[in-house]
């Protein structure tokens, strides 16, 4: 719903990094279930029971993590 509310026909859910129509698409790739729990357990077991909030730089630096998306259709 989300891309039919954004995107209309234009949009399609991402399963794998590249789009179908740029070279080295492969339609045998399928993405991960949507798992919020199995997300969680993984977390935990990665020592982030709480989430991830921040990044830190090899040099020490930590900065806030940032999750960027395209706000706009591209062809």
């Amino acid at each position: 719903s989300i891309i039919d509310a954004f995107y209309g026909k234009y949009g399609e859910v991402a399963d794998q990094f590249l789009p179908p129509l740029v070279w080295g698409y492969n339609p045998d790739v399928h993405g991960v279930q949507y798992d919020p729990a199995r997300a969680k357990e993984l977390l935990k077991d990665a020592g982030f029971e709480n989430g991830l909030s921040e990044v830190t730089l090899e040099d020490g630096t930590k900065m806030p993590l940032t999750l960027y998306y395209m706000p706009l259709v591209r062809f």
